[in-house]
């Protein structure tokens, strides 16, 4: 059990698809979180028997006031607009809400006191490799899109951060969440839907009417079937690394770096596949031309994290990433038809 004076941490995004299972994960250990979300993309849903702050990140009184307020120990970083290819058509949306405004979320909180920091970044910083392999937190950093690139320019203002004041910070890169809460009461709740696993179910719930769209068949991985390759990972296995990484700055100063995956690369023709045979149906789907800063192969070395936090991704099999998506899928539809 964490001691009183840490058990307080702010976090914000908390009423979305990561944050809020970290939210669930803090509290199932011990932790006292408070959620910061201003519900632009989050859902009050999530946040149900959970304190929560209503406001922007970039807001620094009221950063400072809850700081205040609660006696924040550490604060988790989940508020940030997601979308690829949204980020390639309105970059000035993506530098303002995911580098200016996280910047003075990171200000208000090392001013307030805030000594312990952790960032929901992206295996995107990593950008395209030559050769198809597996990326560690030593691989050469390019981002490809203007989201990858804002994750970026919040990383090197941690490290800068951490050199100059007694602040401390771990950054995730995460790989490609999916699943859902064994319970179904959290999953993937964006509008408009753009990840992979989602639309896979949602094409099969419609039974051929809305087929999952693939972008490119044309990636030259060797071996694959030409289309993306993708590590994922199941929301708990990340929730699960950030209480260990609250538990790494404890004893630990500095900037550190984590990748997040499995170390296994998929398909999208083989995660079709994937759930094809565990809900025993055929799933429509339709070809179409690559997206722009989508990246061939994206695939974790995620060692680092197994040595220096015990961290294992034991959830994230494709079969159980998919059956609780599923069953996710299945209630979130019933909840919109109650909202309409």
């Amino acid at each position: 059990m964490p001691d009183q004076k840490n058990r307080n941490i702010l976090v914000s995004g908390g009423a979305g698809y990561i944050g809020s299972t970290t939210v669930r994960s803090l509290k199932a250990a011990g932790y006292h979180p408070i959620v910061i979300d201003d519900f632009s993309t989050g859902h009050r849903e999530f946040v149900a028997g959970v304190e929560y702050v209503e406001g922007n990140v970039a807001d620094g009184t009221l950063v400072a006031a809850t700081v205040r307020r609660y006696g924040i120990g550490a604060a988790m970083h989940f508020a940030s607009f997601i979308n690829v290819g949204d980020s390639v058509k309105e970059p000035a949306e993506y530098y303002l809400n995911n580098v200016s405004s996280g910047i003075a979320f990171i200000a208000a909180l090392q001013k307030a006191g805030v000594k312990k920091f952790i960032l929901s970044s992206t295996c995107a910083v990593y950008g395209a490799l030559e050769k198809p392999q597996p990326l560690n937190e030593s691989m050469p950093i390019a981002p490809l899109n203007p989201y990858a690139h804002a994750k970026r320019m919040l990383e090197i203002v941690l490290e800068d951060f951490t050199r100059a004041y007694d602040f401390h910070a771990v950054i995730f890169r995460y790989f490609n969440a999916a699943g859902a809460a064994a319970d179904g009461l959290t999953g993937e709740w964006h509008e408009p839907e753009t990840h992979l696993i989602p639309n896979i179910l949602r094409a099969a719930l419609s039974e051929g009417k809305n087929p999952v769209r693939i972008f490119g068949n044309d990636y030259a991985v060797p071996g694959r079937d030409g289309t993306a390759v993708r590590d994922y990972i199941h929301v708990a296995d990340l929730a699960d690394a950030h209480i260990r990484g609250i538990g790494y700055l404890d004893e630990n100063r500095g900037c550190h770096v984590f990748n997040l995956g499995t170390g296994d690369g998929v398909t999208v023709l083989e995660v079709i596949r994937a759930t094809e045979k565990v809900l025993g149906l055929s799933i429509a789907s339709e070809m179409h031309p690559r997206r722009a800063g989508d990246a061939p192969f994206l695939v974790a070395d995620s060692g680092k994290a197994a040595r220096l936090l015990g961290w294992r991704p034991d959830l994230s099999d494709m079969e159980n990433i998919i059956k609780t998506a599923y069953a996710w899928e299945n209630k979130l539809a019933a909840l919109k038809n109650r909202n309409r």
